[in-house]
């Protein structure tokens, strides 16, 4: 019998970059619609994640994003991180140099623990858009190049304003779920571990308040 192509039970995006970045703040800014103050932020031990309910043309199905909280200051991210990913966000924040350079780390990070045969939407983030230029210390042209090396998408983001945040996740979340798979029982999502948020429900492209 002819398998039925279908859209995703299950999307899962990830968070990677340096630590101080603004991961867990574009997360918060996507799902909660507000920003911690750096002062106020309180740092997550494990994994964190957030589960947010969608639909695509009528089709419900789930956006698990994982964040690292923290973990990537001691490099103790494991493969079971990056299992399943279809969306890998690596972040680096534009008043940050070396964040910028350490892209180069995830990145390889990111191709070895992802599945070669999985087609991965992986895409460079640059957050903090919201600084004075004359504290940015990567323009958009090198990013975009260094983006295009590498064969990923580049988007400027602001968690603090949110500018550009929630059409980044819903822009990769609906991509994912309208590229047909071969089974109804597309990707399975470990969960073991992460520090799990309620699920959200919203419409495809809609926002999750």
């Amino acid at each position: 019998m002819a398998e039925t192509k279908t859209t995703p039970n299950g999307i899962k995006m990830i968070l990677i970059g340096d630590s101080g970045t603004g991961k867990s703040s574009l997360l918060l800014s996507y799902t909660e619609q507000r920003f911690l103050p750096p002062g106020e932020a309180v740092a997550t031990v494990g994994v964190d994640f957030r589960l947010l309910k969608r639909e695509y043309q009528g089709i419900p199905y789930k956006v698990y994003i994982w964040d690292t909280a923290g973990q990537e200051r001691f490099r103790t991210l494991t493969s079971s991180f990056y299992r399943g990913a279809s969306v890998v966000l690596v972040v680096f924040d534009v008043g940050n140099r070396e964040s910028f350079t350490n892209l180069e780390t995830w990145i390889g990070e990111a191709k070895r623990f992802t599945a070669p045969e999985k087609s991965v939407h992986m895409c460079i983030v640059a957050n903090k858009l919201d600084i004075d230029d004359s504290e940015r210390q990567v323009t958009k042209q090198e990013a975009e190049e260094y983006a295009t090396s590498h064969g990923a998408e580049y988007r400027e983001v602001s968690a603090r304003t949110m500018q550009g945040v929630k059409t980044l996740f819903d822009e990769f979340a609906e991509r994912v779920a309208s590229t047909p798979r071969e089974s109804p029982s597309v990707q399975s999502i470990e969960i073991a571990g992460g520090n799990a948020k309620g699920a959200q429900d919203a419409p495809a492209g809609g926002s999750c308040a």
